[in-house]
């Protein structure tokens, strides 16, 4: 008897267990349920906070653009902090013209030897497969483009890394942003994703092989992405930190403390000219005087605004990336959430 009692008092034991771990799991459940629902609610809101914030903005642009580098402007809504920050993204380094499709403005023709002239290339037949290759093979000898040197330079002064680490890591990313196109099919037409995409976003470059966090974190506050290959580089929107940029751009021909002298001399409303600059430039006898001029420009076209909101401790962010053409201005890309974009 007192075996089955004991039975019985083991079972109630059991079903007591079971009951509390389904009461714990359900309350666990609800709980989290509720605060993910309280995050939806709140990254909803926040959302729609900075996209009206952000049309807030582009109202008082009124066609124009800042001259400014960057501008802080914090607010709130309610409970909610937001603040903002306007980066003309042509005071930066644009890591898709270190693509081979890149212009050349300097380069001479694809078919010229080196002393200039034109070569023939005499004419073989070859088949498909010796075709994809010496296709495959172009790629991988095809000249670096221009701004490689510029970046080499950059890397050099934000890492203070020697030329041939920087050229290294140079070389890394110029062949990560131009991988070689797979081989073509059995009809010889290459596939569609064989083209070549341009870079979306600079964190792109933490997961290149050898290059280590450390330099990414170092080079980030000189690098952009545009979505396009063309490298310029706004003189209005430098300031005095942005020295070592300019230099790079004469592949330090010009010192940096020549370089911070020159933004110094910049007029309070900016340029006008670009000639003023070559003059300076001329006059303090840098043989880049003229090569410099087709990389620089006087107002930017690309600007980033990032806006962030807060309250207690969440966090929610907004990045839109605007073009401004010939007084239009209008929203080429958003980001959402919280990035690592500067």
């Amino acid at each position: 008897m007192s075996r089955q009692k004991g039975s019985a008092l083991l079972l109630a034991l059991l079903i007591m267990a079971l009951i509390t771990s389904i009461v714990v799991v359900s309350g666990d459940y609800l709980q989290r349920s509720l605060l993910r629902n309280q995050t939806l609610a709140w990254q909803t809101e926040a959302k729609w906070a900075l996209l009206g914030n952000e049309a807030i903005i582009m109202s008082k642009m009124n066609g124009q653009m800042p001259l400014s580098y960057a501008v802080y402007r914090p607010g709130k809504i309610n409970d909610m902090t937001i603040e903002y920050r306007l980066r003309d993204l042509n005071s930066c380094f644009n890591l898709n013209s270190l693509h081979y499709g890149a212009k050349q403005q300097d380069s001479p023709p694809d078919d010229a030897g080196v002393d200039g002239e034109a070569t023939v290339k005499q004419k073989v037949a070859l088949p498909p497969e010796a075709k994809n290759k010496t296709k495959s093979a172009n790629v991988q000898q095809a000249k670096a483009p221009r701004s490689a040197a510029i970046f080499t330079h950059l890397v050099k002064h934000a890492t203070g890394l020697d030329n041939n680490a920087a050229e290294r890591i140079t070389r890394k990313v110029v062949e990560w942003i131009n991988p070689v196109p797979s081989t073509a099919d059995g009809d010889g037409k290459a596939d569609a994703k064989n083209k070549l995409n341009l870079m979306t976003d600079s964190s792109e470059l933490r997961i290149i092989p050898g290059l280590e966090r450390v330099h990414y974190q170092q080079l980030k506050p000189w690098i952009c992405v545009l979505p396009e290959t063309t490298l310029k580089i706004n003189i209005n929107a430098l300031d005095e930190a942005s020295a070592p940029l300019l230099s790079a751009l004469t592949k330090g021909e010009l010192p940096v403390s020549e370089a911070k002298a020159l933004i110094q001399r910049r007029p309070p409303q900016g340029w006008d000219n670009p000639d003023a600059i070559i003059a300076w430039l001329t006059d303090n006898q840098q043989p880049s005087a003229q090569d410099i001029k087709s990389l620089l420009t006087l107002s930017g076209n690309y600007f980033l605004l990032s806006q962030w909101a807060a309250r207690d401790e969440q966090h929610y962010a907004l990045h839109s990336l605007i073009r401004y053409d010939e007084k239009t201005i209008h929203i080429k890309q958003r980001k959402y959430g919280i990035s690592e974009i500067n």
